[in-house]
């Protein structure tokens, strides 16, 4: 079976991957914060998206050309910022 790709549902898809994604990712803080690994005061729905802006930047940011260096250290950066 051929299914069709045109832009507008590649934009769809990618779209419904990246909220699968978050929303995995919000569990899993929720699930953090609850066990007391993460902050109490910690939001899971902006820790959430905030991973994902990272992710979606560094994306770009890896296609403009960014080198590996660079993209690891924005990365720990990030980590560092984590509320543990």
């Amino acid at each position: 079976m051929m299914v069709e790709v045109t832009p507008g549902r590649a934009i769809t898809q990618a779209s419904a991957t990246c909220q699968r994604i978050e929303d995995a990712l919000r569990q899993r803080i929720e699930r953090d914060i609850t066990s007391g690994f993460l902050q109490k005061a910690t939001s899971a729905d902006a820790l959430a998206g905030m991973t994902m802006a990272v992710i979606s930047g560094m994306s770009v940011l890896a296609r403009d050309g960014a080198g590996r260096q660079k993209l690891l250290a924005i990365a720990e950066q990030t980590l560092r910022g984590w509320p543990y």
